[in-house]
Parts: structure tokens; sequence; C-alpha cells
């Protein structure tokens, strides 16, 4: 037998050298340790996450036992965010630990301290907004201001937890951008009106020295010829449009021009006012008017002349002005005569009262009988009438008519209220009566106030032109609102003294307070004949007894109660008696 070794292999031969059966080895099978080792791994996990949920658990009973211990212990004082605001020191530091405990304690003071702070920040931000509002504080002062607080809360910050702080400084940043777009918005809108103003003041200063420039006389050029104004005129007009481009842009340039030129214009028509209305021209109407017609006006001619070239309309306005001013003085004229002759007339009323008065020495008659002649007021017929020592009234109702006339103002002349007194045969007594009513002066708004009652009551103005006694109700109806209207006139000097009365207005509130009770006097008539139609009807059907009346003040339950009436008829008399109630 012999023995081969091929390839590894042992191989064994007969003799013969014929193979023999080999027999194979078998392989170790290692099954066992592959489950130990799966058995081991398995329990390894099993192990590390109950671990991992054992730290866990621990980590989130640090963190809760770092916030209650930091919300009871640990907390940030008033006293501490002053200081820190103020720029002083303070250590609010909780160390640098790196346990869960301490880092959730670290957390939780810098989320206290960035709320704070921002707090805090804020309303110095709202301080500052309401400085650039009032103007108390520039936009550039307003942004370093607001980085100053910024800087200093986040330093602070940033010490305990640099990402609350770059948080910090972004929200800070965020309000600080809208406080600043607020802040030019409102620098923008300050310096457009201050150059409105820059503006206005300017064409004011000008416009200031207009009238004395047109009033100077005329200055010389080089060659010794009067310079026209309207040189200097036009280099002002030049300026003027150029401060106003530069400032507003071309329309506001344009407008500046427009307001100096309509400026120039006035000024030329009140400088030659001013000459056409002195007591030189005047005096003169018609040759003052012809003057301006031919463009001569003596030193002004120059002007006059330029706007005859330029603006006839302007020179037209010059002559109307002219004609009014010669009309005032023609009226200042005929006031100062009707004064001096109302003055006259008063003195010669005062007189004439003491004339009628009982007891006045006949002596004393006589000699006020000469003053009043001498006055020149009174025609001899009427002396005679006024100034009798025995006079006897004339008709009562001519005097109410006459002293309707006086209130009214039909009358407002002396001279014609001694004509009308005298037609009327008035006696001396009376016509002194009319005349110290008439002297008392007249107000026309009164009088109109008083018209406007009378025409809303249907009253005509004089008495006599009623023609039938259908017309009394108007008399009646005017007399309440009169006694409204007093009323509330003498109410308005009592809660307003010393203050014009508004008789027009208070006419109209009479007349509305009138009308509003006549409503409601209307309104319970009604109510009145309802509750007395259903009570005839009751009676009627035997359910009250003759006789009963219901007003406002009746007890209708107890009426309901011991008749039985039924609840609608009950019901209609309780809303009736409301009406009568005013309720």
């Amino acid at each position: 037998m012999a023995t081969r070794i091929e390839s590894g292999q042992i191989q064994l031969r007969s003799a013969g050298n014929v193979p023999m059966q080999q027999i194979q080895p078998q392989a170790v099978d290692q099954i066992g340790f592959r489950a130990q080792a799966q058995t081991a791994g398995t329990l390894g996990q099993v192990l590390d996450r109950m671990s991992g949920a054992l730290f866990e658990q621990a980590g989130k009973k640090a963190q809760e036992q770092a916030l209650n211990d930091y919300f009871n212990n640990y907390r940030v004082t008033d006293k501490q965010i002053e200081d820190a605001k103020n720029g002083i020191p303070v250590d609010l530091s909780l160390g640098k630990g790196f346990s869960i405990y301490d880092i959730a304690l670290q957390k939780a003071r810098s989320y206290e301290l960035s709320g704070r702070f921002e707090v805090e920040a804020k309303n110095e931000y709202n301080l500052i907004y309401d400085k650039l509002v009032n103007n108390e504080m520039s936009v550039k002062d307003a942004a370093t201001k607001m980085k100053s607080v910024t800087d200093g809360y986040s330093r602070v910050l940033g010490k305990e937890d640099g990402e609350a702080a770059l948080k910090f400084v972004s929200s800070m940043g965020m309000h600080a951008s809208t406080i600043m777009a607020k802040g030019f918005e409102l620098e923008a809108k300050r310096k457009r009106e201050q150059d409105v103003v820059t503006l206005q003041q300017a064409l004011f200063n000008e416009i200031k020295m207009l009238q004395p420039t047109l009033e100077a006389p005329l200055e010389l050029d080089d060659n010794g010829q009067p310079r026209s104004p309207n040189v200097k005129l036009e280099a002002v007009r030049l300026k003027l449009g150029q401060v106003g481009t530069a400032i507003g842009g071309l329309e506001k340039g344009n407008a500046m021009q427009a307001d100096w030129d309509k400026a120039v214009r006035q000024a030329k028509i009140d400088v030659l006012t001013k000459v056409v209305i002195s007591d030189q021209y005047l005096l003169n109407p018609t040759q003052t008017l012809n003057a301006i017609r031919k463009g001569q006006l003596g030193d002004k001619t120059h002007i006059l002349q330029d706007l005859m070239a330029t603006d006839l309309q302007a020179v037209e306005e010059v002559s109307k002005n002219y004609m009014q001013a010669l009309a005032d003085r023609r009226t200042l004229n005929d006031d100062v005569q009707k004064e001096e002759k109302r003055k006259k007339e008063a003195d010669a009323n005062t007189l004439m009262i003491e004339f009628h008065r009982k007891g006045t020495p006949m002596k004393r008659k006589e000699d006020i009988a000469l003053q009043v002649a001498k006055m020149g007021i009174f025609s001899i017929e009427q002396l005679d009438k006024y100034l009798s020592p025995e006079p006897k009234d004339g008709d009562p109702y001519a005097y109410a008519n006459i002293e309707t006339q006086i209130v009214f103002g039909s009358i407002t002349d002396p001279a014609e209220l001694k004509r009308i007194a005298m037609r009327s045969g008035m006696s001396g007594p009376q016509y002194v009566r009319l005349n110290s009513k008439l002297l008392e002066g007249f107000n026309q708004e009164k009088s109109d106030a008083m018209r406007y009652l009378r025409r809303v009551s249907g009253v005509p103005d004089v008495a006599s032109l009623f023609s039938s006694k259908d017309d009394e109700h108007k008399i009646v109806k005017n007399n309440k609102i009169n006694d409204i209207f007093e009323f509330q006139v003498n109410a308005f000097r009592q809660t307003s003294p010393g203050v014009p009365i508004p008789y027009k207005q208070i006419a109209r509130s009479a007349e509305e307070t009138y009308n509003t009770g006549d409503r409601a006097d209307a309104v319970k008539t009604k109510a009145r004949n309802q509750i007395n139609n259903v009570v005839g009807d009751l009676v009627t059907s035997k359910k009250l007894p003759a006789g009963t009346t219901i007003d406002e003040n009746t007890n209708i339950d107890d009426l309901a109660t011991r008749y039985k009436l039924k609840e609608d008829d009950i019901n209609y008399l309780r809303q009736q008696q409301k009406t009568l109630r005013g309720n």
C-alpha cells in the first residue's frame, strides 16, 4: 500500500496503485458560538436602550429641577437689570458647568435675560420714537442711541449665551429699522414744511417792500434817465423763481413767480388808490376821473400808464376804489349831520318831557318852549301843537299803529315821526312817548325777528288790516309766541351778559318751542276726546255710572275692578291716559 499526497490531501492506494476509498473529515459546526454571540449582542442592545431611557429620564428630571431651582433661587433682580441698563458691571453668570442641570440653569438665565432686556430695550426705543415724532431728536441721534442700547444689552447677554445675544440683536434690529423708516419719513415731511415756510417767508419779505418801492421817487440810470421800478421788480421775480425751483422744483418756482405777479399788480392798484383818495383828489371828482382816464396822476403817472398798457382791468379797479371812497366820505358826512340832528332831537325830547311833567312851573315851560324853538327842529305849527299847555290826547288806536311802525322799523326818522304824529292828531305827551321809543334806537335784527314771528302767526304788521273775528286766533298765537320769545331773550341776557343777542335765532327757537307744545297739546286733545267717547259708550251701555270722567289722574285699575270692565276697554283707556300724562 502506498501513500500519495496531492494538493494537501493524503490519498491511500492499495497494491497495484489502486486508490482506496478516502475518508473525508467532517467540518466542525460553530452554531453554538454564533448563538451565544447573538444573544450577547441582543442583550447589549437592550441594556443600551435601557441605559439611554434612564439617562433621558434623568436628564429631564435634571432640567425640571434646574428650572424650579432657577425660578425659586436664581431670578434676575430689578436692580441687576437696572445696573445692566446703566452700564454698571454686574455678574449674571451661573457658572460654566457641563452637566444637564448646569446647562438648564444657564439656558433659563439666558431666556430671562433675553426677555427682560428686550422689554427694556423696546421701552427705550418707544421713548426715542416719541422724541422723533415730537421733533426732539434727529434721526442720526436716534440711530446712535438705539445702537448704544442694543450693544449694551447684547454684550451682557453674550457673556451668558451667544446664540441668545445674536437673536436679541436681530430682533431689536427689526424694531430699529421700523423706527428709522418712520423717522426718515417725519424728517422728510418736516423738511418739506420748512421749505414751504422758507419760500413763503422769502416771498413775504419781498412783498413787504413792494409798496415802499413803488412809492419812492424814481431812480436814475447811468444816463441820468428815470428808471422804471419794473426793472427792480423783474429782478426780484427772477430771483424768487430760481429760489423756488432750487427748493421745490420747476412747478414751485413758477408758482412763486405767479404769486409775485399778483402781489405786484395789487401793490400798484393800492399805491394809485392811496393817491386818488387823498383830499386833493376827493374834492374834485370829475377832474380826478378824467385824470385817471388820461393816464395822468402826478408823480405816479408811470405806474398808471404801465397798467393802462398791460392791465386795463386794474385801472378800472382804481376807479372803483375812488368812487367807493367818495361814497364813504359822503356817507360819513351824512352820518355826522344825522348824529348832530339826532342829538338835537334827544335834547329837545328831554326838554319836552320836562315841559309836560306835572308840576313844571309856567316860567320854566316858557323857557323850554324858547329853547326848543331855537333848535329849529319843529315847525311853528308843530311847536304850537306839541307844546300846548293843555294837551288833548289823540286817537289811541292811531297811537298804537304809529308805535308798531316804530317797533318794526317803518319809521326811523324823527322828522317823519313829527309829520305822522301831527297828521294823526297826537298830543305833545303822546309824541314825547313815541319819540322816546324812536330815540331808544332801532335794532334791525330784532325788528326782523318780530316780523318773522308775526308772519308765522299770520298777523299783519298793522292791526287795522284785520277784518273779522276769524283772525282772532292768529293774534292769540302771536301773543303766545311773543311770550316765549321774550322769555328766551331774557334768559339769554342772564346767561350771556354783554353778548350780542341773536334775535333771529331765538325767534326760530321760539317758533319751534311753540310748535312742539302745540303738537303735544293736539295729541293730548285727541287722546282726551277718545277717552270721553269710550266713557260715553260705557255709560250708555250702563257699564259705568253716569257722570264718570277719566283724566290723567284717574285710577283706571280701580274702575276696572269695581265695574268689571272688559280687558280691551281697560287697555285702550290706559293707552290714552299715558298720552295725557305725556309718557
